[in-house]
C-alpha cells in the first residue's frame, strides 16, 4: 500500500511537471517494411479495445502488438480474405469487429477468426438498414452511422437495437441527395459531417434531427469537390482540413477562422510557414496540438504557452521522424502519438523517451558533479567542460587557457568543499577551486606525485584525495599538507601497481580495481586486503582484470570486466555473472553506478542497462535487466570507461565519444507495470499459424486464443511457441513477462528481453494451465494475469477411452482364454482319469492272469466258440461301395455311449473312393471301433475320419482325442480279453472282420493326443485281357 501511494504521488508530480513544461526536444521511434510492415505508405491508424494497433496501408492490413506484425492480404481464391489490399479507414464496433473502408467498398473483418465478410450490407440489413453503403462511421458510443445511396443517413444504436433514419430531401431534417459526404467527426455526442463542397452539418442521431448547418468554409475560400477532413479537439473546437486551408471554429469565441495563423495569433503562437499543407491534426493529453504536414514534418503547438516546435527528418539522427511528409496521426490509450508517413512507415513519440537526452559536447571520458550541482565533463581532447544544467551554458578549461600539462582527462571527482579534481593521461592531477587551477605533476622525490597517469580519483571523509595511478599504485594527497602517501606493491601486499578504479565501501575501505580483481585499503592504517572472486562450478568465471568495482547499498560487490558484470554476495559466498546473454548490450562493461532509487546502472560499450536486484525468500539474489540503446534516444557510442556518475537530483550521466547522455531514471523505469498480457499468436515447429489455417490437414486455431482460452495439440505437435503481447500498443515495447505452466512446473520464468515468446518442446501429454503476468521493473510480478488451458492429447494407445476399450478387450480375451484353458484342463483331467482306469484294468488283468492261469486255455476255447457262434458266416459277400458315403452313414448312425458328446470331421483324400467290401460286416466293425474311441475319450469327443484310395488299397483312418494307447500296447490291443466293462473283445472282432476282407488294421498314438486306427482294404485287380500276337 505504501509503495502504491508513493507511485501515485510520483505519477501526479510527473504529470503536473509535464503539463507546465515547455515542448521538449522530442525523440521518435521508427518502423517500416524492414521491421515487418507490409507497406510503408500509411493510410490509417487505429487502436482497438484489446490494445492492438491496426495499420491500413496501400498493400495489406497490418496488426501490430508492440513486438511483431501480423499481415492480412486479399486472396482471389478465398472469399473470406480482404476484398482488396487497399485499406483506407478502420472502425471497431461494440463486439470487437473491425469495419474497413477499401476504396469505394466496405468489408467486415472478424479479428477473432480472421475471416472477412465482403458483403457487410447483409449484416446491416438485419438491423433494418437498407441499401448499399455510401459512407460509414462508428462513433465512441459504438453507434453506426450509415449513409446509403437510396434511403438517407441511418443512425443505429446497438444497445437499444433501434435506429433513426434521416431521409433525403429538402425539408428541415432532411439531407439533400446531392450533399456528398466527405468526412465524419464526433462533437458533444453528436455527429459532425462535412461535404466535398465545404458544407458542415451537426446531427442528433438519437432524435434523428439536423441541429446545425454551416457554409462558412464554402463562402471563405474552401475548394469544391475536394476532401474536407474534420477533427474535434478536447475543447470541442472544429478543425477542418481542405487543400491549402485549415479552418478552425473556436467554441470559446463562437467564431470561425479561415486561416490557421489567424487562429494561432489569438493564443500568441508564432505564425507557421505560409502555404503550409496540413494532412491531419490531433490533440494530445497535455492539450498540445499536433499537425502532420506535407514536406514540413510535424508541428507541435502549445496554445497555453504560445509555443510551437517543428520536428523534421535528420538523416544523422535515428530518433528524428523518418520522413517530412506525414499523413496520419493517432493518440493511443497510453498517451503516445503515432505518426503515419506518406512513404516511409511509422513513427511514435513515447513520453518516456523524454528520459533520455544527449549533450553534444565532444568525446567525454569522465563526468562528475560539484557541491553546487554543476556538471563537469573531462574530455578526450578539449580539457574540462563546466556545464550549468539550469541554463545549458558551458565553460571550458584547457591547456591553452589554464596551462594544463594535458587536455586528456580520464578521471574526476567533486569534492565536498565545492572544488573538482581531475586525473589526466600523462598530465598529472588537476584541482579547480573558485576559478583557481593547480596542476600536480610527477616528481621523483618523497611525498610527491609519482605518476602523471591518474586513472581514478576519489575523496575520503577527511577531505583527502585518493588516486589510482597507472604504474605507481595508489597515492593519497593530504589537502592540508600537500604531501602524497604511496601504497603499492613495493611497500605492501598490493599485487600490482596499475590501478583502474577507486571507490569506497560501506565500512570506509577504499576499493581499487586492477588486473587481479580488486584490493581493499584501510585509509587509516594503510593495510591491504586482496580480494579474489572465486570461480563457481558450472558458471563462467569472472575475468580478473577489473575495469570498475563498486559496492552497492545492499553490500553486493559489482565487478565490471570485458566478460560482463560479476555480482558477488560475500555474505552467502554466491555470485552472478551478467553478460550479453543476460540482457546487457554486449559483455564489455565500462561503468557501474547506483542511482537514488537504489537500482544499478551498468554501462557497456554500446548500451546502458538498468539492473534491479531482488532477494527471494531463500536469500538468493535475482537481477532484472532492462537495456537501452540508440532507439531509445541514447548516443551511438561507444561509451568510455568509468564515465558514469549520479547527479544530486538523481540523473545518470554517461560519457561517450558523442557527448554525454543524461538519463532520468524516474521517466524510463516503470516500477509497477499495469499492462495486461495478451496471447498474440501461435507457432508450430517454427511455422506461424493463422486462425482457421490448416496444419497437417487439421485446423488448430478455430478462434483467437484470448477468446477460446484453450489450445489443444496432439502428442506429435508438442513443439510450439506462444507469442505474447500487451494492451499498451507501444512501438518496440520493452516490457517483459513472467510465466508458469501449471502441471509442468511451479516455477515462474522470465521471457527474454525483446523476445516475448514461450516455447515448449516434447511436452508430455496431459492438461496444463499457462499463467502469464507482466514483470515489474523491480523484478516483481504485475497484478494482471492471462491464462490459457493447454491440452496435449496422448497417442492412440494412451487415450483414456482407448485405454478403457483396450483393457476391456484384454479382460475379454483373458476370460475367453480362461474358459478355453479350463475346458482343456477338464479334458486333460478326464483323459488322465481314463488312462489311469486303463492302467488299473491292465494291472487287474495281469493279476487275474496269474491267478487263473490254469483256466486260460478254457477261456480261449470259450472265446473261439463264441466267435464261431457269433460269426457263423460261410463267406464274405463283397460289393463295390463308396468309402466316404459309407463312413458318413456309419457316423450318422452311431449312438454315443452315455454321457459322451461326439463331433465328427470328414476328410476325403481321393476323388475315386470306391472299394469292394461286405457292407454289413464292415458296418459292425466300424461301429465297434467308433464305440471304443468314444469310450476312452473326454466328454467332448472329437473324431476325425480320413478316407483314401490308391491303386492297390483303400483306407479308413479314424483319430480321436482320447487317452491314447498305453506304451507297448500297440501289439496287444487287438488280443481277445474277457471283462464285463472292457471292449477289448470288440477290437478283436474288428480285426477279425478286416482280416476276413483280406485287409489289415493298425493302432498308434496321435502326436497331438489320442489314438489313430487305420483300416486298409485291398483293391481287387481286374484280370488282364489276352492279346493275340501276330507271328513274324
Amino acid at each position: 500500500m505504501k509503495r502504491l501511494l508513493t507511485y501515485i504521488l510520483c505519477l501526479f508530480c510527473l504529470t503536473a511537471s509535464a503539463a507546465t513544461a515547455v515542448i521538449p526536444d522530442m525523440k521518435f521511434r521508427r518502423m517500416d517494411a524492414r521491421d515487418g510492415l507490409s507497406n510503408s505508405q500509411i493510410n490509417y491508424l487505429f487502436q482497438d479495445s484489446r490494445g492492438f494497433i491496426w495499420i491500413g496501408t496501400s498493400y495489406g492490413l497490418n496488426r501490430y502488438d508492440g513486438y511483431r506484425f501480423r499481415i492480412y492480404y486479399s486472396n482471389a481464391t478465398d472469399t473470406t480474405s480482404l476484398r482488396n489490399n487497399l485499406v483506407d479507414q478502420i472502425w471497431e464496433d461494440a463486439d470487437g469487429m473491425l469495419w474497413l473502408k477499401q476504396g469505394m467498398n466496405y468489408s467486415l473483418f472478424n479479428p477473432f477468426t480472421e475471416q472477412v465478410n465482403r458483403n457487410p450490407k447483409s449484416v446491416l440489413a438485419q438491423w433494418g438498414i437498407k441499401g448499399n453503403i455510401d459512407r460509414f462511421y462508428i462513433d465512441s458510443q459504438k453507434r453506426f452511422w450509415v449513409k446509403t445511396y437510396d434511403e438517407g443517413l441511418y443512425c443505429y444504436n446497438p444497445r437499444k437495437k433501434s435506429y433513426k433514419l434521416i431521409k433525403y430531401g429538402y425539408e428541415q431534417n432532411e439531407i439533400p441527395k446531392e450533399y456528398n459526404f466527405s468526412n465524419f467527426a464526433e462533437w458533444n455526442d453528436k455527429l459532425l459531417v462535412t461535404s466535398t463542397d465545404g458544407d458542415l452539418m451537426i446531427i442528433d442521431g438519437e432524435k434523428g434531427e439536423i441541429i446545425q448547418r454551416d457554409d462558412f468554409m464554402k463562402l471563405n475560400g474552401g475548394q469544391s469537390s475536394q476532401a474536407y477532413n474534420c477533427y474535434v479537439d478536447k475543447h470541442s473546437n472544429y478543425w477542418v482540413l481542405n487543400v491549402g486551408h485549415v479552418f478552425v471554429y473556436d467554441q470559446k469565441d463562437k467564431k470561425w477562422y479561415a486561416h490557421l495563423n489567424d487562429y494561432l495569433a489569438q493564443y500568441g503562437v508564432p505564425p507557421l510557414p505560409a502555404g503550409l499543407e496540413v494532412w491531419d491534426v490531433c490533440m494530445d493529453q497535455r492539450g498540445w496540438m499536433w499537425l502532420a504536414t506535407d514536406h514540413m514534418g510535424i508541428f507541435v503547438i502549445d496554445m497555453k504557452r504560445g509555443e510551437v516546435k517543428n520536428f523534421v527528418h535528420n538523416k544523422y539522427d535515428a530518433t528524428s521522424i523518418s520522413e517530412n511528409t506525414t499523413k496520419k496521426l493517432m493518440l493511443d490509450r497510453s498517451g503516445n502519438m503515432w505518426i503515419g508517413c506518406y512513404r516511409n512507415g511509422l513513427n511514435q513519440y513515447i513520453e518516456k523517451l523524454l528520459g533520455f537526452n544527449t549533450l553534444e559536447v565532444g568525446d567525454v571520458n569522465t563526468t562528475c558533479v560539484d557541491a553546487a550541482g554543476n556538471w563537469w565533463f573531462g574530455t578526450d581532447n578539449r580539457g574540462i567542460i563546466k556545464y550549468l544544467p539550469a541554463t545549458g551554458e558551458t565553460e571550458v578549461y584547457d591547456k591553452a587557457r589554464c596551462g594544463f600539462a594535458s587536455d586528456v582527462m580520464v578521471a574526476s571527482c567533486g569534492a565536498k568543499d565545492g572544488s573538482v579534481w581531475f586525473g589526466t593521461y600523462n598530465g598529472g592531477l588537476i584541482h579547480l577551486s573558485n576559478g583557481q587551477v593547480r596542476n600536480y605533476t610527477m616528481a621523483n622525490t618523497s611525498g610527491k606525485l609519482l605518476n602523471n597517469n591518474i586513472w581514478s580519483v576519489t575523496e575520503d571523509k577527511w577531505g583527502d584525495i585518493w588516486m589510482g595511478t597507472l604504474g605507481s599504485g595508489v597515492q593519497r594527497l593530504s589537502t592540508k599538507t600537500g604531501q602524497f602517501r604511496t601504497i603499492n606493491s613495493h611497500n605492501s601486499t598490493m599485487p600490482e601497481d596499475f590501478m583502474t578504479t577507486a571507490n569506497w565501501n560501506a565500512k570506509g575501505w577504499l576499493m581499487v580495481g586492477h588486473s587481479q580483481y580488486y584490493s581493499l585499503i584501510n585509509p587509516v592504517s594503510g593495510k591491504v586486503a586482496n580480494m579474489k572472486i572465486p570461480a563457481v562450478e558450472g558458471q563462467q568465471a569472472a575475468m580478473p582484470s577489473s575495469t570498475c568495482v563498486v559496492e552497492d547499498s545492499r553490500g553486493l560487490v559489482w565487478q565490471g570486466s570485458t566478460s560482463g558484470c560479476c555480482i558477488v554476495d560475500w555474505k552467502n559466498n554466491k555470485q552472478t555473472l551478467l553478460d550479453m546473454n543476460s540482457g546487457l548490450i554486449g559483455s564489455s562493461v565500462v561503468g557501474i553506478a547506483e542511482d537514488k532509487q537504489h537500482t544499478m546502472w551498468v554501462v557497456t560499450e554500446y548500451g546502458v542497462s538498468n539492473v534491479v536486484p531482488k532477494k527471494d525468500d531463500q536469500g538468493n539474489w535475482t537481477f532484472n535487466v532492462r537495456s537501452f540503446t540508440t532507439k531509445d534516444g541514447l548516443q551511438q557510442g561507444p561509451y568510455n570507461q568509468r564515465s558514469i556518475c549520479i547527479t544530486h537530483d538523481g540523473l545518470v550521466l554517461v560519457g561517450g565519444v558523442n557527448g554525454v547522455d543524461v538519463i532520468n531514471p524516474k521517466l524510463v523505469t516503470n516500477i509497477d507495470n499495469n499492462e495486461t498480457p495478451i496471447f498474440s499468436g501461435l507457432k508450430l515447429f517454427g511455422q506461424q499459424l493463422g486462425i482457421g489455417e490448416a496444419y497437417d490437414g487439421r485446423v488448430i486455431l478455430e478462434e483467437d486464443l484470448n477468446v477460446s482460452k484453450e489450445l489443444i495439440l496432439r502428442h506429435y505437435e508438442s513443439q510450439f511457441t506462444i507469442q505474447l503481447a500487451t494492451d499498451k500498443g507501444e512501438m518496440h515495447n520493452e516490457s517483459r513477462f513472467v510465466y508458469q505452466l501449471e502441471g509442468f512446473s511451479d516455477k515462474w520464468i522470465k521471457t527474454e528481453e525483446n523476445d516475448p515468446n514461450i516455447t515448449y518442446m516434447s511436452l508430455h501429454h496431459g492438461d496444463y494451465i499457462l499463467h502469464v503476468r507482466m514483470l515489474n521493473a523491480d523484478g516483481t510480478m504485475g497484478e494482471n494475469e492471462a491464462t490459457l488451458k493447454i491440452t496435449i492429447t496422448p497417442p492412440l494407445l494412451r487415450n483414456r477411452w482407448i485405454m478403457v476399450i483396450f483393457l476391456g478387450l484384454v479382460l475379454l480375451g483373458v476370460f475367453i482364454w480362461r474358459r478355453f484353458f479350463l475346458k482343456r484342463q477338464a479334458e486333460k483331467t478326464e483323459r488322465d482319469y481314463l488312462r489311469m482306469e486303463v492302467m488299473k484294468k491292465q494291472w487287474m488283468a495281469e493279476m487275474r492272469a496269474e491267478l487263473q492261469q490254469q483256466q486260460e486255455n478254457d477261456q480261449k476255447a470259450q472265446a473261439e466258440e463264441l466267435y464261431n457262434e457269433a460269426w457263423s458266416i460261410e463267406e464274405t459277400v463283397k460289393k463295390p461301395h463308396d468309402l466316404q458315403h459309407f463312413m458318413k452313414e456309419q457316423c450318422a448312425q452311431f449312438k454315443a455311449p452315455l454321457g459322451k458328446h461326439v463331433k465328427f470331421s470328414f476328410f476325403p483324400l481321393a476323388n475315386d473312393l470306391t472299394v469292394d467290401f461286405d457292407r454289413e460286416q464292415m458296418a459292425q466293425a466300424v461301429q465297434m471301433l467308433l464305440n471304443s474311441c468314444a469310450l476312452f475319450s473326454p466328454t467332448d469327443c472329437r473324431i476325425k475320419v480320413f478316407v483314401d484310395k490308391t491303386s492297390t488299397s483303400g483306407s479308413i483312418r479314424i483319430s480321436d482325442n482320447g487317452v491314447g494307447i498305453p506304451e507297448g500296447g500297440e501289439e496287444t490291443i487287438f488280443d481277445p480279453m474277457v471283462s464285463d466293462d472292457d471292449s477289448g473283445i470288440s477290437l478283436f472282432f474288428v480285426k477279425a472282420i478286416v482280416e476276413m476282407h483280406g485287409g489289415t488294421i493298425t493302432a498308434e498314438n496321435n502326436p497331438s493326443g489320442g489314438s489313430v486306427f487305420t483300416i486298409t482294404l485291398p483293391v481287387e485287380q481286374l484280370p488282364e485281357e489276352a492279346v493275340m500276337l501276330d507271328e513274324d
